[in-house]
């Protein structure tokens, strides 16, 4: 996500350390599968992650193995992500902790009720669903 506001630039370097997020740190070593969304902004900023878990059903003791108090959790029958989680992540996540709020908008001198936020996907093979870029979100 990054947001500039209109008519300034912003020059700022992304290193690999500091994408390093501690969802990947998030389980011990084990055979289950788990995977991940996550997303940060070009200033560091980090979201809290979204932990797709292998089974039908998530274990309260595997909720409890994430520091992020804010991750939200899911479970999928091959731990994959999917369209489903892929909207939860925009609607609970993304959506709601990128909100900007009126003040920032009154301050940029801005109309518009809704800030523009740009999500760049990192090409990973999962489909991606044409909900994601409906205009209602």
């Amino acid at each position: 996500m990054l947001e500039i506001p209109q008519g300034r630039t912003q020059k700022t370097i992304i290193s690999k350390k500091s994408l390093q997020h501690k969802a990947s740190r998030l389980l011990a070593l084990s055979e289950d599968w788990v995977s991940t969304i996550e997303c940060c902004n070009t200033g560091g900023r980090v979201l809290a992650p979204y932990v797709i878990f292998k089974g039908n059903a998530v274990e309260s003791s595997r909720k409890k193995m994430i520091r992020d108090k804010k991750a939200q959790v899911g479970c999928e029958e091959k731990g994959f992500s999917n369209e489903r989680h892929q909207l939860k992540w925009l609607t609970r996540t993304f959506i709601p902790q990128t909100a900007v709020s009126q003040n920032t908008l009154s301050q940029r001198g801005t109309s518009s009720n809704r800030a523009i936020r740009l999500l760049l996907l990192d090409g990973h093979s999962s489909p991606v669903s044409f909900e994601l870029f409906l205009p209602k979100y």
